[in-house]
């Protein structure tokens, strides 16, 4: 809020009032218990936490950095953390009553600007956002490819043949993924790999069989005998070239991720179904269309002779008269435009990559303005009891409470000005058990960052084993 601190009995009205509402949503869950379909409800939140849950005066958590800080208008800024119930995917199919709420609360309030951040909220922003950006893809993409085959062919329907295969095995590879995905959860930027492997291989291999197809009709042959030909030649040489397509793209495997064995696995379905249905539907199509594929054609558009000159025979002939030297440039040339890929800069993609206007992005700015960023993926510590063991054990306790306080301690060190770690706000999970216990640790960079990559290594190297040395 602008003006108001956390003092002031508004603002502790609104932010106990929202997590009130939302310690009371309920989603409902169907079971079935002895052939009978039971409907019943089932908390969405499991629990939150605020600073009136601290006990502590606003001048020691504005001290202690937990949970206020004071904005540039004096006014307060706070965050909540709540919890929610089940696993990620359960979350996220229960996120929407939540973001309804916090809505619906920062519009009855009087100023006050709530934001939310978190796992399950981001990830549902994330698949707007692809959603978004594949079908603004698909409208940008589709008119300019299908320019560019309508000057190169010179006949509307011609043009749309490739566009059409592309578009098939489009279709196909996301239904087919959308089967695997039930079995193989699929990392959603999936589908930006099938439309991008789809139109580019789709497009191209239709192209070099009916680019062939037409160039025989022309020299004379009949429609069937130019078919033939066409896919004798152009459909084995696109074969060939599929199958290269596919070995290499094969060797993302090797990489132990989901997501590079997402990319990996929608590429192969989406470029073998095109090899497929190049030698396949695209010869039936071509077969059922015969002459009216050239229909609706520009007579000095795609009516090259194909036997060379133009711009491309000029080329040709010029590196052919002097092919060392050209081919002596053009690698030079290459390793050149190659060079930056020795400082590549390899990471994960976070909230930071979200359009400004993504309230996630928000979130997470205000979170890293004034408190941490890790407050959104902490690092988690686990604490395993061992068998037989209790994890309340006095001895446990006093180990984790050293660690707390080396962590705290770190975070506030003259001679650490960059304070790899946020003040350890969160409080410890515990399985039904007891004989494991979560810590998380807050830190002051994003999830793929340098800063947070060492903060993880010093917090596992050596503030962990200093406090559990026993």
């Amino acid at each position: 809020h602008p003006s108001l601190t956390v003092d002031d009995p508004a603002y502790e009205e609104t932010v106990k009032g929202l997590m009130a509402d939302l310690r009371g949503l309920v989603a409902e869950e169907t079971t079935v218990v002895g052939g009978t379909t039971v409907v019943s409800d089932k908390r969405i939140v499991s629990g939150t936490r605020t600073f009136y849950d601290t006990g502590l005066s606003r001048e020691e958590a504005l001290e202690r950095d937990l949970f206020v800080a004071s904005n540039e208008t004096g006014g307060d800024v706070t965050f909540a953390m709540v919890d929610l119930e089940g696993e990620l995917e359960d979350a996220i199919d229960n996120i929407d009553p939540v973001l309804d709420a916090v809505a619906e609360a920062e519009a009855a309030s009087d100023g006050f600007e709530i934001l939310i951040g978190g796992d399950a909220s981001l990830n549902k922003q994330l698949v707007e956002i692809i959603e978004e950006d594949f079908s603004r893809a698909l409208f940008l993409n589709l008119p300019i490819a299908f320019l560019i085959l309508f000057l190169a062919f010179g006949a509307v329907v011609a043009a749309s043949v490739p566009l059409a295969l592309a578009f098939a095995a489009v279709i196909t590879a996301n239904g087919i993924l959308a089967i695997v995905s039930q079995f193989y959860p699929l990392e959603m930027s999936y589908q930006e790999m099938v439309l991008l492997m789809g139109l580019a291989t789709g497009i191209d291999y239709a192209l070099f069989v009916v680019t062939r197809y037409r160039r025989e009709c022309r020299a004379g042959r009949s429609k069937e005998e130019a078919l033939r030909v066409a896919s004798g030649t152009s459909g084995k040489a696109v074969v060939f070239a599929g199958m290269t397509v596919l070995l290499a793209i094969s060797g993302m495997f090797m990489v132990d991720n989901a997501v590079f064995t997402s990319l990996a696995l929608a590429a192969i379905v989406v470029v073998a179904l095109a090899i497929v249905m190049s030698v396949t539907l695209l010869p039936a199509l071509i077969a059922m269309l015969g002459d009216n594929i050239d229909r609706l054609s520009l007579p000095f558009l795609g009516r090259g002779t194909g036997e060379g000159g133009g711009v491309w025979g000029f080329i040709t002939d010029r590196v052919l008269a002097q092919p060392a030297i050209i081919g002596a440039v053009t690698v030079v040339v290459l390793l050149a435009v190659a060079a930056p890929y020795l400082t590549l800069n390899l990471g994960f993609n976070g909230p930071r990559s979200f359009s400004d206007d993504a309230e996630g992005k928000k979130a997470l700015i205000a979170l890293e303005e004034n408190f941490t960023i890790g407050l959104m993926q902490p690092a988690v510590v686990i604490v395993d009891a061992g068998e037989k063991e209790n994890v309340f054990a006095a001895d446990i306790q006093a180990s984790v409470a050293e660690l707390v306080g080396l962590v705290e301690l770190e975070s506030r060190t003259p001679e650490s000005p960059d304070e790899p770690y946020g003040a350890v706000a969160m409080e410890p999970d515990f399985n039904d058990a007891g004989d494991t216990e979560l810590i998380a640790i807050p830190i002051n960079a994003d999830s793929g960052d340098p800063e947070a990559i060492d903060a993880v290594n010093r917090l596992r190297d050596d503030l962990v084993p200093a406090a559990f040395e026993d």
